[in-house]
């Protein structure tokens, strides 16, 4: 029979093996399983820094091509020549839609835009002064905000009474009078005709 001491190790013999058996393959397995878990943790933290880096990309794209789209639409605004005689027709046809009348118009000389980026764009600076109802002002200032070729104005001036003084017998108190600066843009300098002879 057996001895104590043989069942005792017996015993003994298969804790360890059962401990070792749990250590080497069940801890071992849970340790693959934590690992696992933790990979796949760092995945999705991968996959969401993707999708946002897509994300901004496409908003990147986009803005791109409305950028683009506006650069294009302001280039189709800038003729070639200065044509100022065809501008002022337009203009006048212009004001004269709404019930404005151009009073006066200067222009200066083509010369070239200054700014950042360098361009080839010229660039005319004009005077203009106007004088209309209220009503009638505002509709000609709205209406050259979609007018076919770009003009920036840079400042207005308003005066009641048609420039009148107060007290002058012709003074119109609906009637405004606007002087404002403006520039208009063109890609290249009018071709001056040489005067030939020799």
């Amino acid at each position: 029979m057996m001895t104590r001491t043989t069942l005792v190790l017996i015993v003994l013999g298969v804790v360890i093996v059962t401990g070792l058996w749990w250590f080497l393959v069940v801890g071992g397995v849970d340790n693959r399983v934590e690992d696992a878990q933790l990979r796949a943790q760092d995945l999705e933290l991968q996959r969401a820094s993707v999708e946002l880096q897509l994300l901004r990309l496409e908003e990147a794209a986009e803005s791109s091509r409305r950028y683009r789209q506006a650069l294009d639409e302001i280039a189709l605004s800038i003729p070639a020549e200065p044509d100022m005689a065809g501008f002022i027709a337009d203009l006048n046809e212009l004001a004269d839609r709404n019930g404005v009348d151009v009073v006066a118009i200067g222009s200066s000389e083509p010369r070239p835009f200054v700014g950042e980026p360098a361009t080839d764009v010229l660039v005319i600076e004009l005077d203009i002064a106007l004088e209309a109802q209220f009503f009638e002002m505002l509709g000609f200032l709205f209406a050259l905000e979609d007018f076919e070729r770009l003009v920036v104005i840079d400042s207005i001036a308003v005066n009641p009474g048609g420039g009148e003084d107060v007290d002058s017998p012709t003074f119109e108190p609906d009637v405004l009078t606007v002087n404002m600066t403006a520039r208009i843009f063109a890609t290249s300098s009018p071709v001056v005709a040489d005067g030939g002879g020799s």
